[in-house]
């Protein structure tokens, strides 16, 4: 699958920090062939929503799901921004 690059960097960060992280294509890929939401596992869910809440980025257009975060990222060129995500420091005021 293809993946605009702020969703490669979420990803590549997650997986940072949580070795285990398993992450699922959400959804299907848009005209471009670029699928714009990805699923976490779980546990991983557990951990990485209250940090995207936290962060506010503006190329995450959504994060839906109950135990399984699946994130929506932006359809215009915003989510072409592969900068880190503030995942450090969002976790460390969280205290998690």
């Amino acid at each position: 699958m293809t993946y605009p690059p702020a969703a490669r960097r979420l990803i590549a960060q997650v997986t940072e920090h949580k070795p285990d992280a398993e992450v699922t294509d959400a959804g299907e890929p848009d005209g471009y062939g670029v699928t714009r939401s990805i699923t976490f596992d779980a546990k991983t869910s557990k951990w990485l929503r209250p940090i995207l809440e936290a962060c506010d980025d503006h190329r995450i257009a959504d994060i839906t799901g109950k135990t399984k975060a699946t994130v929506t990222f932006v359809g215009d060129s915003r989510a072409d921004f592969g900068q880190p995500f503030d995942i450090d420091a969002a976790d460390s005021v969280l205290g998690q």
